[in-house]
């Protein structure tokens, strides 16, 4: 193996990026909307040059959630708004994501691609990283914040560009990053309608956890006081992984060049194959 870095992509995140950033009219002389398709594979030639590795593991949220059964207001507005044009625009995203994952990923021999029903892309990816035997070192491509929890001296993201590691987050927050879901439960998360203590910030919390709160103060005592019942509350909604997400462990994959080029005629992906083949060295 050329690199035992594994990135672990976040593809619902990555999927959404390239669904605003590629022209959605984009799709084949047959119909078929490709816009996120063609971004999405662009990236991994990107990511994959840019790391030097070939190993990669895709995750997808269910569109189903656990975390609202057993609180209905998690993510409750998250595309309730949406003209009816954004709304067809996300559907069609939705059939390129099953694509995706259905067809071209495993077409072109990647193995390590996972779903779970009723569990999200961060379970899983967390479900990587507990169960991985090998002590390998691993790439987070995403931009969840909850995230952050699961950083350690094997364990760094890709954010915007950037590599963020256990030791920006500890020179940035002062905390453990095992401690983040902590942050996450008192102060809340807007992204995901998760409510924390009401007046209480990430930094506050931070300050709490590193027990350089003014124990005198009025938000001291309202966080002793509210901690119980809210930490109770949301702990399984931002810790990871959520109870019961199934164990993860990364298989060999199997790549396919003429396979590949197959599918990339198919879907009239042509721009894409001088790149794949540059590529090839990769794909061993």
């Amino acid at each position: 193996m050329k690199n035992q870095k594994t990135i672990i992509v976040d593809c619902n995140y990555l999927g959404h990026s390239c669904r605003f950033a590629i022209d959605q009219k984009m799709r084949t002389t047959t119909g078929i909307y490709t816009n996120v398709i063609f971004g999405f594979l662009r990236a991994i030639v990107t990511i994959a040059q840019t790391f030097d590795t070939n190993h990669f593991a895709f995750v997808w949220d269910s569109r189903k959630s656990f975390r609202k059964d057993i609180f209905p207001e998690y993510k409750k507005t998250r595309h309730k708004d949406i003209t009816l044009e954004e709304r067809e625009n996300l559907e069609r995203a939705y059939r390129q994501f099953n694509i995706l994952q259905k067809k071209i990923l495993p077409g072109i021999g990647f193995s390590n691609i996972f779903m779970e029903e009723g569990y999200e892309g961060d379970d899983l990816i967390a479900s990587i990283i507990n169960n991985d035997m090998y002590q390998q070192d691993f790439l987070v491509y995403a931009n969840d914040h909850d995230l952050y929890q699961l950083l350690s001296p094997r364990v760094s993201m890709i954010a915007n560009k950037k590599v963020y590691t256990i030791g920006k987050f500890v020179e940035e927050f002062g905390i453990n990053p095992s401690q983040w879901w902590m942050v996450k439960a008192i102060a809340g998360c807007s992204s995901d309608e998760v409510p924390g203590i009401k007046g209480v910030g990430e930094k506050t919390v931070c300050k709490y956890l590193r027990k350089e709160m003014n124990e005198k103060t009025g938000t001291f005592a309202k966080i002793v006081d509210q901690l119980p019942i809210v930490q109770a509350r949301n702990e399984p909604l931002v810790k990871l992984p959520f109870e019961g997400t199934p164990g993860i462990h990364l298989q060999p994959d199997n790549f396919n060049l003429r396979k590949t080029m197959k599918l990339f005629k198919h879907f009239e992906l042509e721009s894409l194959v001088e790149e794949f083949c540059e590529w090839r060295e990769v794909l061993k």
